[in-house]
């Protein structure tokens, strides 16, 4: 098969059966039952080899590319000139964004949530900076609340009873 294959057969996915059976829509009486009830329904049965080659598309930052057009960032650089290894380049501190994975790995795509409402790129946060979501955090890491009250859930219930959200109180 050589290096460059890769089978296309992916147990996580639930799109492919594991019986051999060729009749699992008929029951005890051999008549034919509801089809769709059998394991084999709309799953696949075979899978083939293809180069991996054709399954690298769409690439975030950080990953290894011999072409631009793998990279969902359309930029596959070496860091050096002389690197004979290339690594799609997401966008970096700064640069405009959508979502999280148009940035360079290290990097998440921060919004701001008064106008005019820039989504940038930034670095991840280190541990024990203040976050809003995981996406945020460092690899390993998870953004979660010291304890109720830095939660944004309990500030709105204090709003809701009408009381301040200042920690102070």
């Amino acid at each position: 098969m050589g290096n460059k294959l890769k089978c296309d057969f992916d147990v996580m996915t639930d799109k492919f059966s594991w019986v051999d059976e060729n009749n699992q829509h008929l029951n005890s009486a051999g008549e034919y039952g509801d089809r769709t009830v059998s394991q084999l329904n709309q799953r696949r049965t075979e899978a083939h080899c293809r180069e991996s080659l054709s399954l690298m598309n769409n690439l975030l930052g950080g990953r290894n590319c011999t072409d631009s057009t793998q990279c969902k960032s359309m930029r596959c650089e070496a860091k050096q000139a002389e690197d004979e290894v290339k690594k799609c380049v997401g966008r970096i501190d700064g640069e405009s964004c959508h979502d999280h994975y148009d940035c360079d790995a290290g990097h998440f795509c921060f919004q701001k949530e008064e106008h005019p409402y820039l989504s940038t790129c930034k670095k991840f946060r280190a541990s024990f900076e203040q976050c809003q979501t995981t996406e945020e955090c460092k690899h390993f890491h998870y953004c979660w609340y010291g304890d109720m009250t830095d939660s944004p859930v309990y500030f709105e219930y204090l709003k809701a009873k009408g009381k301040s959200p200042d920690k102070n109180d």
